[in-house]
C-alpha cells in the first residue's frame, strides 16, 4: 500500500460526505479509478448508510442502559435484603423484650390428700409485709372448715412464675388433721390479681388471681385475731433465725431511712422559707 493510499483512505469519509475541497475530491476520484483496494473501501463506505449508524448507536445505548439497570437492580435487591434483615431484628427484639408473652397455661386444681371430715380445725395467719405483725385466727366450726376446704378445692390455679415484690401481704392456712398431722397453704399477694399459693406438703407453687387474702376477714367476722410469734407461722421452719433477724433489721432500716428522708425534706423546706424571708 502506497503513501497515497494512506492519504486517500484518511479523507474517504469526507469524500463520501462531500465535505472535502474540489482539488482533494478530484485527487481521490482519480486514485479510486486506479486503485482497486481503495475503491473497495469506498464502496463499503457508500453501503454503510446513516440508518446503519443509528442502529449501531441505538444498540450501544440500549446495552449501556441495560447494564445500568442491572446495576440498579442489584443495588435495590441489596437494600431490600438489608431492610428485611433489619425488620426481622426489630421484630425479634420487640417480641422478646417489649411485648408481653401470652402463654396458654393449663389450669390446675389442688388435690388435697385428705377429706374435709379429717380436718379438726384450721389455723389462719395473716401479716402485712412484716412477719412480726402476724396475727392468728382458729376456725373450729364445721361449716367454716367446709367453706375453706371447698374454696381451695375450687380454685383455678396456673403453673407459672409469679412476679414477686417486697412487702407482700401473706395469709396462711394450717389444716390440722385428726391423725395429728397438718397441711399448710401459704398465700402471698403481690398486687391486684397477682398472687402465689404454695404448699411444702403438697409440693407445689402456683399463680392465682383469686383474692385468697379476703378469707381472713370474710370467712367469719366473729373470729378473734390474736398476735402470734413468727416461729409459729406456716413455712417458718424453712427460714433460719438469721433470716428472720435479717428481715427484721431490713424493715427497721427502711423505716429509719424514710424517717431521715422526711426530716431532711422538712429542713430544706424550712431553710428555703427563711431564705425567701431575708431576701
Amino acid at each position: 500500500m502506497s503513501k497515497q493510499c494512506d492519504i486517500v483512505r484518511d479523507i474517504l469519509p469526507l469524500y463520501v460526505d462531500g465535505a472535502c475541497s474540489e482539488a482533494s475530491a478530484e485527487m481521490v476520484k482519480e486514485h479510486l479509478n486506479a486503485c482497486a483496494d481503495c475503491n473497495a473501501i469506498y464502496q463499503k463506505l457508500l453501503s454503510h448508510t446513516s440508518e446503519d449508524v443509528l442502529h449501531e448507536e441505538s444498540e450501544s445505548v440500549i446495552m449501556r442502559h441495560e447494564a445500568k439497570e442491572k446495576q440498579r437492580g442489584r443495588k435495590k435487591i441489596t437494600i431490600a435484603v438489608l431492610v428485611s434483615i433489619a425488620l426481622c431484628i426489630i421484630a425479634i427484639f420487640t417480641a422478646l423484650f417489649l411485648l408481653p408473652i401470652n402463654i396458654a397455661y393449663e389450669p390446675v386444681k389442688i388435690d388435697f390428700p385428705f377429706e374435709v371430715e379429717d380436718v379438726e380445725n384450721v389455723e389462719m395467719y395473716h401479716y402485712d409485709g412484716v412477719p412480726e405483725s402476724a396475727e392468728k385466727k382458729v376456725v373450729v366450726a364445721e361449716n367454716d372448715i367446709k367453706t375453706l376446704y371447698d374454696k381451695f378445692k375450687g380454685l383455678s390455679l396456673k403453673d407459672k412464675t409469679t412476679e414477686e415484690t417486697a412487702g407482700a401481704d401473706v395469709t396462711s392456712f394450717r389444716f390440722n388433721l385428726s391423725d395429728g398431722t397438718s397441711y399448710d397453704l401459704i398465700y402471698a399477694c403481690y398486687g391486684v390479681k397477682n398472687g402465689e399459693l404454695k404448699s411444702a406438703a403438697g409440693g407445689f407453687k402456683y399463680f392465682t388471681s383469686a383474692d385468697i387474702g379476703s378469707y381472713w376477714n370474710n370467712l367469719n367476722k366473729e373470729l378473734e385475731a390474736t398476735p402470734v410469734n413468727e416461729s409459729e407461722l406456716p413455712g417458718s421452719e424453712s427460714i433460719s433465725q438469721n433470716d428472720i433477724v435479717l428481715i427484721t433489721a431490713k424493715s427497721k432500716l427502711v423505716k429509719a431511712y424514710e424517717d431521715d428522708f422526711e426530716k431532711s425534706r422538712n429542713l430544706i423546706f424550712t431553710g428555703n422559707r427563711r431564705f425567701y424571708k431575708y431576701e
